[in-house]
């Protein structure tokens, strides 16, 4: 693996090529300050990159949050037993009492991701979901991760630079999916 760190930030990139996986990705993607988290963000995408192929299915998105969010949630990997708010924006989200049961159907709907289109209407229902207290964003982003990987496509980059942009987008995926899909083939060049 080839591996560059500047300011704390650590960048993969992904190849495919003669069936062959290269992984090149910048941390930059999760739209994280320095510090303990990125130690977090490091070992879940090693864990990530190195087992792909596995299904995504609740446990496993608990099991992605609970080592993102160690020292810094006392509730992670657990699902949340608040109702959340999202500002600034009109979207009810899951109540409390249904994640569990949205989220199994969420994965049983998008279990067979294979378009960028599939993998834009995927994120914004898990953004709607919102399961747990707090990092929905960074564990959605890790999951498009997971996703691009297993469909063999390069993960999109999201930054300071792109990601006012981002979040109108996956906004206006309740409306419409395909600007997010756009934004997020545009994000992985």
């Amino acid at each position: 693996m080839i591996k560059h760190q500047t300011n704390n930030t650590s960048i993969i990139i992904i190849e495919i090529t003669n069936n062959k996986l290269a992984l090149f990705i910048s941390l930059a993607f999760f739209i994280i300050p320095a510090g303990a988290q990125v130690q977090n963000i490091y070992h879940i995408t090693q864990d990530i990159i190195q087992n792909f192929q596995v299904a995504i299915n609740p446990q496993q998105i608990k099991d992605w949050h609970k080592v993102l969010m160690r020292g810094l949630l006392d509730n992670a990997g657990r699902f949340s037993t608040k109702q959340r708010v999202l500002p600034n924006v009109d979207t009810q989200l899951t109540h409390p009492d249904d994640i569990a049961e949205e989220l199994q159907n969420w994965t049983s709907k998008h279990a067979n991701i294979k378009y960028l289109i599939d993998l834009a209407n995927a994120h914004y229902h898990f953004k709607i979901i919102h399961p747990f207290s707090d990092g929905n964003g960074r564990i959605g982003r890790l999951i498009i991760l997971a996703q691009c990987l297993q469909i063999g496509i390069k993960p999109p980059t999201i930054n300071n630079n792109n990601k006012a942009l981002y979040y109108i987008l996956l906004d206006h995926a309740k409306i419409n999916p395909t600007p997010l899909a756009y934004f997020l083939q545009a994000c992985a060049r």
